[in-house]
């Protein structure tokens, strides 16, 4: 049977956003400690700032202001409906088999190097550089 997370609580929504996401991933993900996530779950503490918590929020896939306040939706939604897509991307990569997820961060990884590597063609505008960025 799964556990039920207390939704209005900042723990409890940061638990329910976890889902399959170790705490271990998060943690190196908003550079802090593996125990700092474990306080804010267990509700031992409210000491996530801001920053932290709008990074754990787009890194989750979730509505930074549900995982903040408690109010609205956990889905990151645009004002007409529609799903913000790199949320739901997101979501979507969570749900891969383990080694699929790696290979796709993988693959994403080197295209982005890739980028990063054009930036050095004479010739390339300064908003093709900024978008490779």
């Amino acid at each position: 049977m799964e556990e039920q997370h207390d939704p209005t609580t900042f723990g409890g929504r940061l638990a329910i956003a976890l889902g399959n996401t170790t705490r271990e991933d998060l943690a190196e993900a908003l550079g802090i400690s593996v125990s700092a996530i474990g306080q804010a779950l267990n509700g031992k503490t409210r000491a996530f700032t801001a920053e932290n918590t709008a990074m754990a929020a787009r890194f989750l896939g979730v509505d930074w202001f549900w995982l903040a306040t408690g109010r609205g939706s956990p889905r990151a939604v645009h004002a007409d409906g529609t799903e913000e897509p790199v949320l739901s991307a997101l979501r979507e990569i969570k749900r891969l088999a383990p080694q699929t997820h790696e290979q796709l961060l993988s693959r994403v990884s080197e295209i982005a190097n890739g980028l990063r590597a054009s930036d050095n063609l004479i010739g390339t505008s300064p908003v093709v550089k900024r978008a490779a960025r």
